[in-house]
C-alpha cells in the first residue's frame, strides 16, 4: 500500500517538496555527536583517574628521599592518555585542563611525599597535612620543599611537552 497525501503524490519522493526542511523521520539518533561539555567532564575525570598512578609514585619515592623525573611524566602520561580515553581527542580545552591538573597532581605528589616523611617523625595527621608549611618553615625546609616542587614542573613539563611532540 502506498502512502500518499491529499494531492496523490507520494511525500517522500515529491519534487516539488521543499528540500531545505528536514524530515523528523528521517533522523538518525544513533549518529548524533555528544555534547563537547559530557566529553570535556569525562576527559576530566579520565585525567584525574589517569594521573593517580605517577601520584602514587611519587609518594612513594619521596618518602625514600628519591626525586624521579619518571614520576613527573608519569602524571603528564597518565594524565594525557586517561583524558583522551574517556574524553576522546584531545582539543584545546582540553590540553588547557590536562595542564592545569598537571600542575596540580605533581603539587599533590610533592605535598603528600613531604607530609608521609613529616608523619614518620612526628606523627600527627592534621599537622603532616595541614600543618606541613609551618613544620618546613620552623625546621628551615621550605626551600627543599618549593626546590623539589620546581624539579617537579620542570620534569612534568617535560612530559607533557614529550607527549604533544610525540601526537603532532
Amino acid at each position: 500500500m502506498d502512502f500518499q497525501n491529499d494531492n496523490g503524490r507520494d511525500p517522500y519522493n515529491d519534487p516539488y517538496r521543499a528540500q531545505e526542511t528536514p524530515d523528523p523521520y528521517d533522523m538518525d539518533l544513533g549518529t548524533q555527536t555528544p555534547s563537547a561539555g559530557g566529553t570535556l567532564v569525562k576527559g576530566i575525570i579520565g585525567a584525574v583517574l589517569g594521573s593517580l598512578p605517577g601520584i602514587i609514585l611519587w609518594i612513594v619515592l619521596g618518602y625514600f628521599n628519591i626525586i624521579s623525573g619518571w614520576a613527573g611524566m608519569l602524571i603528564a602520561f597518565g594524565i594525557m592518555v586517561g583524558y583522551t580515553k574517556l574524553g576522546g581527542a584531545l582539543t584545546t580545552a582540553g590540553g588547557i585542563v590536562c595542564f592545569f591538573w598537571a600542575l596540580v597532581s605533581i603539587y599533590l605528589g610533592v605535598h603528600l611525599s613531604y607530609s608521609a616523611q613529616v608523619y614518620m617523625w612526628q606523627p600527627d595527621p592534621q599537622l603532616a597535612i595541614f600543618g606541613l608549611y609551618g613544620w618546613l618553615v620552623k625546621r628551615d625546609l621550605l626551600g627543599s620543599f618549593l626546590g623539589t616542587l620546581g624539579l617537579g614542573y620542570l620534569f612534568g613539563l617535560g612530559g607533557i611537552i614529550g607527549m604533544l611532540r610525540k601526537r603532532s
